[in-house]
């Protein structure tokens, strides 16, 4: 399966056309680049009570939510676009709406909805914004966005998605908080 991702600039191939980075959705075990889904609804104790049944779509959840399905029907991989810039007021649009929509997935996990969800951490346009001397904690040309991601992908491969969403939601709560979402 293969699944491409609006890079956010205008910027353009050989032939003109936008360049689209390409995320191969595959199997872990066979491609480690892949992204790894954080949990995992039907082995996670927290839907334990769930019915794994199909027919169970067709009853209507009490409370209004998706049907409570042990099984892994809803999957998000949120493409995460960081800015380099900590300032959230200069922050491009793209990473705002990026960092919103893993704000509303995480809200909505905490609410008990079933859904796996995976990480995809891309580094933003700006790449001539590296560190210089700005951060003695990052090496020399190394931004903080390229620092996250390159963190993020190798707690990913190494330990899994259930670390590297872990990770994520560790950034979001350290992030300062926003005046509003953009959706």
């Amino acid at each position: 399966l293969r699944m491409r991702v609006a890079a956010g600039g205008g910027g353009g191939g050989a032939s003109g056309a936008p360049d689209f980075p390409r995320l191969d959705v595959v199997d872990p075990e066979r491609d480690p680049a892949s992204p790894r889904f954080a949990n995992d609804v039907e082995k996670d104790r927290a839907f334990k009570s769930w019915d794994p049944s199909l027919s169970g779509l067709l009853v209507p959840d009490p409370l209004g939510g998706p049907p409570r399905v042990r099984r892994n029907l809803l999957n998000f991989i949120a493409v995460v676009v960081l800015g380099d810039d900590a300032d959230e007021e200069n922050a491009d649009d793209a990473s705002r709406a990026s960092w919103a929509l893993v704000d509303a997935l995480d809200r909505a996990a905490e609410q008990g909805v079933g859904f796996r969800v995976a990480h995809v951490l891309l580094t933003g346009d700006d790449t001539d914004d590296k560190n210089t001397e700005d951060d003695p904690d990052l090496p020399p040309g190394l931004g903080i966005a390229d620092a996250l991601a390159r963190a993020h992908a190798t707690l990913a491969r190494r330990f899994g998605g259930r670390y590297a969403g872990t990770f994520v939601r560790e950034v979001v709560s350290s992030r300062p908080e926003t005046p509003a979402h953009p959706f």
